[in-house]
């Protein structure tokens, strides 16, 4: 139910008529964070590089939702 509420948003506007119904929005919700949403870890010397990785990904990969 969260994701639903976190992603709404963004992704009712997805397909080209809006999504008004509920169970319709749960079902884009879901298929949006499997689609789209996945994570990968790398270990850093310390928070700095962490900080310095994040910046140079997010830029690189442009994420919809992590501006």
């Amino acid at each position: 139910m969260f994701a639903q509420y976190l992603f709404l948003a963004r992704v009712q506007f997805i397909p080209k008529e809006r999504i008004t119904h509920p169970r319709d929005a749960r079902a884009a919700c879901h298929d949006y964070i499997r689609i789209r949403c996945s994570f990968l870890f790398r270990e850093t010397q310390d928070g700095a590089d962490a900080r310095r990785l994040e910046e140079q990904l997010t830029r690189e990969l442009s994420p919809e939702l992590n501006p």
